[in-house]
């Protein structure tokens, strides 16, 4: 599970993170997996924002969900993905079962409607 976070709020970022935090806990496999990952698109220096991220993941706790960063928005992986750069586009999620892609997520609002859809997909998943 892969959340691409281009313009995104911490707050919305933090909830969609903590609801895969839960889905991995709750699974009991040590193979489903969760990342967040970073497009800094303001191309700060990369010992700032990694401390920044960092600080911020160890504040909610997490155990199960890794959190990186990409040093900008020309970084190879934002093409291999095919990440849209569009202003528009706050955050894209990528369900994956088999490293086939199985669902994914654009804009996902970490409200209950929203929690609920991708905790459903992950149930698909997990069949």
């Amino acid at each position: 599970m892969q959340v691409w976070v281009s313009a995104d709020s911490l707050k919305n970022v933090a909830g969609i993170a903590s609801a895969l935090e839960k889905a991995c806990e709750a699974s009991g496999s040590k193979d489903l997996r969760a990342f967040v990952v970073f497009i800094n698109h303001l191309e700060q220096p990369g010992d700032e924002i990694g401390k920044e991220l960092a600080a911020w993941a160890e504040k909610n706790g997490w155990k199960r969900v890794s959190v990186a960063y990409l040093a900008g928005p020309n970084a190879r992986p934002v093409s291999d993905f095919k990440i849209s750069l569009d202003v528009r586009v706050r955050n894209t999620v990528f369900l994956y079962r088999d490293r086939m892609l199985r669902d994914r997520f654009i804009n996902l609002k970490a409200d209950e409607k929203g929690i609920a859809a991708l905790q459903a997909s992950i149930a698909e998943l997990l069949k």
